[in-house]
């Protein structure tokens, strides 16, 4: 009998040791964060792969991608974004009140962006080409003659740029053109294919 307890008591002993183990794991895999990668395509300053460190406000209205973007006006605040890619192109907006944002890919500095100047919307940096692989892209507010920084959008890359167009004739509307800040499409009789792109602004490109 006293046999038959003491082995009770060791099936006991170790299906408690099994249970909080198990719990242990089970709230481990609860709290963990969810970790995804950004791979090929264009992030807006809202979306969930940013990460913002300071004091950043949300801004809505007319000109950013997407009709809105972060701004903060305390310098050393930064942002980071990771990536599965190649490549990214950054947009910011160009202002007299914007300041010299620092750029770092993997802890390195790799250059210092002047977003000082007449008003642009979408102004675009556009990085080296790194190999293929995980990155992480760090935006730093590093004063200037204004107080602000702002970040748009992020767009990631992956593999060798597309070739440059070659021999012939291209609308308005071919993918090749690249417009930045705030044209407006217009269809009539008249242009080439009836169709051209216009702008007021002063500045746009």
């Amino acid at each position: 009998m006293k046999k038959d307890n003491n082995t009770s008591r060791w099936v006991t002993a170790v299906f408690r040791v099994f249970m909080v183990t198990a719990l242990v794991a089970v709230t481990f895999m609860n709290v963990a964060p969810a970790y995804a990668v950004a791979g090929v395509g264009t992030y807006d300053d809202s979306d969930s792969n940013w990460v913002y460190i300071g004091a950043w406000t949300a801004y809505s209205g007319s000109g950013p991608y997407n009709s809105t973007l972060k701004y903060t006006g305390t310098t050393g605040d930064k942002a980071t974004f990771t990536f599965s890619g190649t490549q990214f192109i950054f947009s910011y907006t160009r202002n007299p009140n914007r300041g010299n944002i620092e750029v770092r890919v993997d802890g390195n500095l790799v250059t210092t962006i002047n977003a000082n100047g007449a008003l642009a919307w979408q102004q675009t940096y556009t990085s080296p080409v790194y190999a293929s692989g995980t990155h992480t892209v760090e935006f730093r507010h590093a004063g200037g003659a204004g107080p602000l920084i702002d970040i748009d959008a992020i767009q990631i890359l992956n593999g060798t740029p597309p070739p440059a167009p070659g021999v012939g004739t291209y609308d308005d509307s071919d993918s090749n053109w690249v417009y930045t800040g705030a044209w407006t499409a217009y269809s009539g009789s008249g242009p080439y294919n009836s169709t051209l792109k216009y702008t007021g602004t002063t500045g746009d490109k």
